[in-house]
Formats: structure tokens, sequence, C-alpha cells
């Protein structure tokens, strides 16, 4: 088996994680399903939720309800991003700027940054 470089792992990590911010946004969705057909179907899990909650509000029903809908998949789409990122920099630290910058930039751009190994000598 191969070893794993450190961005192989927080890349891995990373990806991990996304995953299951994506598993709780999809739970979370179950629940709000759930709410808009029965509404008070869930009122003793806010009873519940709202007793271990820090603070001394009480939020409303709607107000749980907008909050489950933007917390979870903002922060699972910040996992996915910087999961991305760490795959960005592994892949140019394997292959190098300018091979990654070739994949998406016509080729005619990456000429004249170089001289080639003839005129380097010269």
């Amino acid at each position: 088996m191969t070893k794993l470089g450190w961005t192989e792992k927080w890349t891995l990590r990373f990806a991990v994680l996304a995953l299951l911010f994506l598993a709780l946004s999809g739970f979370e969705g179950m629940l709000m399903r759930t709410q808009l057909y029965a509404p008070g179907a869930l009122h003793g899990m806010e009873a519940a939720l709202n007793a271990i909650r820090p603070g001394v509000t009480n939020p409303s029903t709607a107000e749980m309800y907008y909050s489950m809908l933007t917390a979870h998949p903002i922060i699972g789409g910040l996992l996915v991003s910087i999961g991305f990122l760490a795959f960005l920099i592994n892949l140019v630290g394997m292959l190098g700027v300018r091979n990654v910058l070739s994949l998406f930039v016509p080729e005619r751009w990456l000429e004249g940054g170089q001289p080639a190994p003839a005129q380097a000598e010269a």
C-alpha cells in the first residue's frame, strides 16, 4: 500500500467531512419536510434543542427552520471548497503550474514565458 502525503490526507479529510455535512443536510431536509407536512410534529424535538441551546432566547419555529436551512449547507460548501483547494495544491505540486495551466489555457498564451533549452545555453 502506498503512503499518502500531507495534501492527500487533507483532501481526504475534507472530502469525508463534506460528505458528512451533505448527509446532515439531507437529514435536516427530511425534518423540514416533516415540519411542513405536520407543523406540530417536531415541537418535542424543538423543546429538547432549546433546552440544550446556549443563550437565553427561545427561537421561534420559523427561526429554527431557516437556521437549519442555511447553516449546514454553508459549512458543507466551505468544506467542499477547502477540499478542492487542497486537491488543486496537490495537483500543482505533482504536475507543475505550467502543465496545470495548459489544461485550461491555449498553448500559444503560455509561449514566450521560458526560453527554449537551445537558447538558454547560448
